[in-house]
């Protein structure tokens, strides 16, 4: 309680990053700090303690504790079920607005750097661009994985595919688009996406 907010969030990065994520994130519940420490997610978290340690075990395969995820994706892991709750308990609330509502009050309280919570804000709403395209202005699907943040998101995607919070079926198919893509970055695409 008495550590500053910014050294906290560094410890919660490092704990995930540290190639242990499975056995810190499953103390953090066991000690009950995680509600503590966050705690618009940590009782979504106290009850679906299984797949948080899934999530943490999914982090660890994926990064063998390199550090090689950014902190936005680790933030986005911990955020996404409880942001996806969110958006279920309440079906006409606007994907964005639920992850602000949900991300702000720890952003503040923990430091959390704007570029990391912008970051994070994306790699959320972005899932949902995966899942279906929305009706309005028509975007080639080169310059939509082009975007700064959509490969991310993809690997937000694989991580939580291991995990079990996403279908690894889609994983699959943006992977294969993206790769195709970055693959022939000069010939057109005649495939697109709507944009919101």
């Amino acid at each position: 309680e008495r550590s500053a907010p910014p050294r906290v969030l560094e410890e919660i990065y490092k704990l995930m990053g540290c190639g242990k994520a499975e056995v810190s994130l499953g103390m953090l519940l066991e000690y009950g700090l995680l509600s503590r420490l966050l705690p618009e997610v940590g009782p979504y978290w106290e009850r679906n303690r299984e797949r948080l340690v899934a999530l943490g075990r999914a982090l660890d395969h994926v990064d063998r504790g390199h550090r090689q995820v950014s902190n936005a994706l680790m933030l986005a892991l911990l955020y996404h079920d409880p942001w996806r709750q969110v958006m279920a308990d309440d079906p006409d609330v606007d994907a964005m607005s639920a992850a602000r509502d949900l991300i702000t009050p720890a952003a503040m309280a923990m430091s959390v750097p704007r570029r990391d919570v912008g970051r994070l804000k994306s790699l959320l709403t972005t899932q949902i661009r995966f899942e279906k395209a929305k009706r309005g202005r028509r975007m080639r699907l080169s310059e939509f994985l082009g975007r700064p943040g959509v490969q991310e998101a993809i690997d937000l995607l694989y991580v939580l595919s291991l995990a079990g919070s996403a279908d690894p079926e889609l994983h699959a198919t943006w992977a294969e688009k993206l790769a195709h893509t970055l693959g022939d970055v000069d010939r057109p695409r005649p495939e697109v996406l709507e944009e919101p």
